[in-house]
């Protein structure tokens, strides 16, 4: 179980993508419509509850944002409100030893698939960028499926850098110098992390630089 922990505390391996503030800034904001407000607290909320461990609370309150937003046709939003969702049950797998997340998985897959049909293409890149996060969450990865991985994380970081989305391409980054780090490659990890701190410091994330200092 050591090493497990190891693999799955590793501050490069994305867990949970630091929004809440940014939507609680949002559900604060008079001049949006109520339906907007209330359903950004709500995924403020949930990942408050993933911050401390709540995975079943983050899921709830999540599960209940993502049908608002939808409505709303705020596409971001439901892009960030189903990572976290995945994110939920990554977790929950986690907590119960299971070998691998199969439910965050199968959404993942499933909501990737929506996108390609709708040409959404940050959905298609957020939903990649989960799969190869759930890839690596395997209690044992073999080498092919960190290469999938690997292609996952790297076609995500593709579509986030030609929509120019700062937050998402070192989030990104973020989880590619993990995958390097499972492949030991230390070199490349480093160029990773060091890439995902520039775009942490454009945003002025501090939390996010850290993760990549200490990678």
């Amino acid at each position: 179980r050591k090493v497990d922990d190891a693999r799955l505390e590793n501050p490069l391996h994305n867990r949970v993508d630091d929004v809440a503030g940014a939507y609680s800034r949002l559900a604060d904001d008079s001049s949006s419509e109520m339906q907007k407000r209330e359903a950004a607290l709500m995924l403020s909320t949930a990942e408050g509850e993933l911050n401390n461990e709540n995975a079943s609370e983050a899921l709830k309150t999540a599960m209940q944002a993502l049908p608002k937003f939808r409505d709303l046709g705020d596409k971001s939003a439901e892009h960030d409100t189903l990572r976290l969702i995945v994110n939920a049950h990554r977790m929950e797998a986690d907590f119960a030893f299971a070998d691998r997340p199969e439910e965050a998985e199968r959404i993942a897959e499933e909501e990737l698939a929506k996108f390609k049909e709708q040409g959404d293409k940050r959905g298609q890149a957020a939903m990649l960028l989960s799969k190869a996060e759930c890839m690596c969450d395997h209690r044992r990865t073999r080498p092919s499926q960190l290469e999938d991985a690997e292609k996952w994380a790297q076609e995500a970081l593709t579509i986030f850098r030609e929509i120019e989305d700062k937050k998402m391409i070192a989030t990104a980054l973020l989880e590619i110098a993990n995958i390097y780090s499972l492949k030991e490659e230390p070199t490349e990890v480093y160029e990773a992390a060091n890439e995902a701190r520039e775009f942490f410091k454009a945003i002025e994330d501090k939390k996010g630089d850290a993760r990549a200092l200490h990678g």
